[in-house]
């Protein structure tokens, strides 16, 4: 991907409302969903088995739609970060929340 920039090579961490960034290329910020989640849901990885899978997925096409951020997910064997950035681009989106299927 033409320049991409991790968020861990820089001084000071980005963020979108709260969420830290995974990275940026294209003037695409992108966030991982495991950091939306864990922002969502600061317990959630202790207990997971507290929230249902609706819950949780709604919280996060909600945050999508409030922060003009696309969505992508893809099993591993197909999932690569440019697709999500490109279907961004395409949705006019500035922001894309990535998720590995695996």
């Amino acid at each position: 991907m033409y320049g991409w920039k991790e968020n861990k090579e820089v001084e000071e961490k980005t963020y979108v409302n709260g969420v830290e960034l995974m990275g940026e290329s294209d003037g695409i910020k992108v966030v991982g969903i495991c950091a939306l989640i864990d922002a969502l849901f600061p317990d959630y990885f202790e207990n997971s088995l507290d929230y249902t899978y609706a819950a949780v997925s709604d919280a996060v096409m909600k945050w999508c739609e409030e922060n003009d951020s696309a969505y992508y997910a893809d099993v591993r064997e197909e999932f690569w970060v440019g697709h999500g950035i490109s279907e961004a681009k395409e949705a006019g989106k500035s922001v894309v929340v990535v998720e590995d299927l695996s």
